[in-house]
């Protein structure tokens, strides 16, 4: 039974039963595949537009359905850091369409940084900064991000604008890969022409480079930074980098991908009674069933990043 016929399936029960409220946005998705304009403006939840590509039959997809994608998750990660977003930037590495960002924006972030290496993405998210006037208030850097700077292959999915997966080797005889710009975090800011001392929050999305970016990050004032947390792809050698950074800047960190996943009020409930996790219960998470990602949101309690516990 393939994966499409499994997903089509389940659209229509949900349709049919309207489960969560979800047949106008099934409805408005299912209009999202007979489209046949390159580029689609949609209105977001939050109030602004984004133009999205219309082959991207996932995150594109989901914002013309539901005006919003991971939206909760952005929510309760800011929540749970608290103070992060007041006069702070938000940093959205693999910013793919610049969702992410736009809903940091609308939830107390002053600036935001989308960093692409995608050449079509970055430029979408330019068009979309300028269709809401917000090009004074959020930077584009067209780069990848790894723990040392250069030049990478990434391999563009057809389908996914945001899977998009760097690779470590000579793709020249692939025709579907590109060479991009490679860049560490501390260079993304200087390019961006922000202080460290003044980033509230990281969002890294990187489809399985995220421990690079970790690298990266050592020696910056710590902030909260979430990660798309994926086992299969991580590998136990990047799990342990990640642990080396939770021990080393004394953090905790929390599943805000879970949380998303459940009404607010109870997630509050569920902070109340204890939802933070020490460095080595990130080990626990590699039992996720195979192809199965979440976010984690990490809360550094030192005053930089460290690895000096791995």
């Amino acid at each position: 039974m393939s994966l499409g016929f499994v997903d089509n399936l389940s659209e229509l029960l949900k349709w049919t039963l309207d489960y969560r409220g979800q047949r106008r946005a099934i409805a408005r998705m299912r209009e999202f595949d007979h489209l046949r304009a390159g580029m689609v403006s949609v209105r977001m939840r939050c109030g602004y537009d984004v133009l999205v590509p219309q082959g991207d039959r996932v995150v594109a997809r989901a914002l013309y359905g539901f005006g919003e994608f991971e939206r909760r998750t952005v929510r309760d990660a800011i929540h749970v850091s608290r103070d992060a977003s007041a006069g702070r930037v938000f940093v959205d590495v693999g910013a793919n369409l610049g969702s992410a960002s736009l809903e940091a924006l609308c939830m107390g972030f002053e600036t935001a940084v989308c960093v692409e290496p995608l050449p079509g993405n970055a430029r979408m998210i330019d068009a979309t900064l300028a269709l809401n006037d917000l090009t004074s208030r959020v930077a584009v850097v067209e780069a990848a991000v790894s723990n040392e700077g250069g030049s990478l292959w990434l391999l563009p999915s057809p389908t996914n604008s945001g899977d998009n997966v760097l690779v470590e080797g000579d793709l020249k005889r692939d025709a579907a890969a590109i060479q991009v710009r490679v860049l560490t975090v501390r260079e993304i800011l200087a390019e961006a022409q922000v202080s460290p001392s003044d980033v509230g929050m990281y969002w890294v999305d990187v489809q399985g480079h995220e421990p690079n970016v970790v690298q990266g990050l050592m020696g910056l004032p710590a902030r909260p930074l979430v990660l798309e947390y994926t086992p299969e792809d991580w590998g136990s050698l990047g799990t342990e980098t990640v642990v080396g950074l939770l021990r080393g800047s004394d953090a905790l960190w929390v599943d805000v991908g879970a949380m998303a996943d459940r009404p607010f009020e109870a997630t509050l409930r569920k902070r109340e009674r204890g939802i933070l996790r020490s460095a080595e219960e990130l080990g626990e998470y590699r039992s996720l069933s195979k192809g199965t990602h979440t976010d984690i949101l990490i809360l550094p309690q030192a005053s930089d990043f460290d690895s000096r516990g791995a």
